[in-house]
């Protein structure tokens, strides 16, 4: 193909699945996201890339939770994070659940982190960033839950999607 060919422009590569990441802060979303146990927090949104999986890091602190509302609509999955042994950021769920489901159709899992210290709550996979528990699982769990969904006519097409 020469350069003035609109051919040279096309994608040879499969899209990006998008991810988002939301929950309460210091549930261990952006550990899980960068891949360790350290604490940095997430100032509005961050993203990584895992394979073919494109992961938005959403921040918990509640002054940036409607930057990460913008993302929701990118989404073929959106994981919801509340730490094991912390209930207060099990109580959230609930809420986080509700906002994804108003904003977008992706599928929703539920990930108990830190279960290192406790397998606490109603999870849909139990992870902890600390020892590795679940955590390939998880990353692995990505794409074929994401394919499960199907996609409204309208997005079948979206290069976001």
């Amino acid at each position: 193909a020469s350069p003035g060919d609109p051919s040279v422009f096309r994608q040879t590569s499969p899209p990006l699945m998008n991810v988002v990441l939301v929950g309460d802060v210091n549930t261990g979303k952006t550990s899980f996201c960068r891949g360790g146990d350290s604490y940095v927090p997430t100032v509005g949104v961050d993203f990584a890339l895992m394979g073919e999986t494109r992961v938005w890091d959403t921040s918990g602190q509640e002054r940036f939770r409607s930057v990460g509302r913008g993302y929701y609509h990118l989404a073929r999955v959106i994981l919801i994070f509340y730490a094991c042994g912390q209930e207060e950021t099990q109580k959230s769920v609930k809420g986080w659940r509700a906002e994804a489901s108003l904003h977008s159709d992706a599928r929703i899992i539920v990930v108990g982190c830190k279960c290192d210290q406790g397998k606490e709550g109603e999870a849909d996979i139990f992870i902890s960033n600390t020892t590795g528990e679940g955590v390939e699982e998880l990353k692995a769990m990505l794409p074929r839950r994401g394919l499960e969904m199907e996609l409204r006519p309208a997005q079948r097409h979206c290069c976001y999607r």
